[in-house]
C-alpha cells in the first residue's frame, strides 16, 4: 500500500510496496520536494494533478500528467 508523507501541501515522500506501478499525487499537493520517490524503483507512472506547482530537484522524470 503507497502513502504519501505531506506537510503544508507540500510531498515530503512517497513509499509503496514493490509492486506499485502507478503513484497518483493526492489533490491538495502543491509542491513534490527533492527526492520524493527516492528507492521507489517499480513506479513506472507518477499522476501529478495541476495543482502541483513546484517539483524538486532528483525526482523522477514525470512520464504522465493527468487530471
Amino acid at each position: 500500500m503507497a502513502e504519501f508523507i505531506t506537510k503544508y501541501g507540500a510531498l515530503l515522500f512517497y513509499t509503496s510496496t514493490d509492486k506499485e506501478k502507478i503513484a497518483k499525487i493526492p489533490d491538495g499537493i502543491t509542491e513534490i520536494a527533492s527526492n520524493a520517490f527516492f528507492h521507489c524503483m517499480s513506479l513506472e507512472k507518477i499522476e501529478i494533478s495541476h495543482g502541483v506547482k513546484t517539483i524538486g530537484k532528483n525526482t523522477q522524470t514525470v512520464v504522465s500528467v493527468e487530471d
